[in-house]
C-alpha cells in the first residue's frame, strides 16, 4: 500500500502542477500572445559632408531633400590661380624656373555637415 501510495502523489504533482500553472500565470500578467508584442520604432540618422567653395553652388538641394543643417565650418581658399615673375629680373619666356603660381582671387569654402533621419 507504501508503493502505490507514492507512486499516485509522484504522477500526481506533475498534473497538478501542470493544469494549475495556466492560471497562475494569468494571474502574473505574464503575456505571451504574439499579437502583443512590442513594436519599436528604429530611426537612423544618415550624415553627409558637403564643401562649397567660391560660392560655385549651394546646398539648397540638399535642403529640400530633408538634410539639415547640424554645423558649418568656413575657410579662406584661392577660387583662381595666375603666373607671375619670381623676382623683376627674370625674364618669364627665356626662364621657365623663374615662373611661380600666386592665388590670384580668394575666396571662401564652407564644410557643411549634414545629418537627416530616414
Amino acid at each position: 500500500m507504501g508503493n502505490l501510495y507514492k507512486l499516485r502523489i509522484v504522477t500526481l504533482i506533475p498534473i497538478a502542477l501542470l493544469l494549475g500553472g495556466c492560471p497562475i500565470k494569468d494571474r502574473l500578467n505574464f503575456k505571451s500572445d504574439p499579437t502583443e508584442e512590442i513594436q519599436s520604432e528604429v530611426k537612423l540618422k544618415e550624415t553627409l559632408e558637403v564643401s562649397i567653395s567660391c560660392n560655385r553652388e549651394t546646398i539648397q538641394k540638399y535642403l529640400d531633400e530633408g538634410w539639415e543643417i547640424v554645423d558649418s565650418s568656413t575657410s579662406e581658399v584661392a577660387c583662381s590661380w595666375k603666373t607671375k615673375k619670381a623676382n623683376d629680373d627674370c625674364d618669364i619666356t627665356l626662364d621657365k624656373g623663374c615662373r611661380i603660381t600666386v592665388p590670384d582671387i580668394l575666396g571662401e569654402e564652407i564644410l557643411y555637415i549634414l545629418e537627416r533621419e530616414q
